[in-house]
This record gives structure tokens, sequence and C-alpha cells, in this order.
């Protein structure tokens, strides 16, 4: 079964930005082992975004679908489960 990757960002105590990536049963409801851990720190929410999208990105990626290939996108479930390009986000 395919993997759902799950990130989060959030400011610690010290008023900087970190974020965590996990993976979850396709559905969602189920958190497969621990989170990946935590990353960080940056100074600003858009600085730690980016930094976090380039590391789903890479979890992604190290996902081979049976054929070996990699995946170009991802599917969106916030958006009504839509593909969409790495490139786009």
């Amino acid at each position: 079964m395919i993997p759902r990757i799950r990130a989060r960002s959030g400011q610690g105590e010290d008023r900087k930005w970190y974020f965590e990536i996990s993976m979850w049963n396709f559905e969602g409801t189920t958190m497969i082992g621990e989170p990946f851990g935590t990353f960080g720190p940056w100074e600003t929410e858009k600085q730690c975004k980016i930094e976090m999208r380039k590391a789903v990105e890479l979890c992604c990626k190290a996902v081979k679908g049976p054929d070996g290939s990699t995946p170009d996108g991802y599917v969106d479930f916030k958006n009504g489960g839509t593909y969409r390009s790495f490139d786009e986000n």
C-alpha cells in the first residue's frame, strides 16, 4: 500500500520555526511509526515551509512505484484529492 506522507510546521518556545514529517496509512487514520524527527530552526514561517516542502518532495520520491518509477507530483488531500506537481507548490 502507498503511504501518506504528512508534514506540519510550528513555532518553538525560542520563537523559531520547525517542522516534522510523518508517514500514515493511505486513509490518513493511523501513523506508521514515529515522526522522522524535528527539523529546523528557521527564522521565519515562510522559510520553514519552503524547506519543509523540499523535504517532503524528497520523501515522496524515495517511495518508488512497482515499476521503479518516482512521482513527479502528489495527491493534495486538503484540496479534494487532486494531483499536483511538486513544481506547482
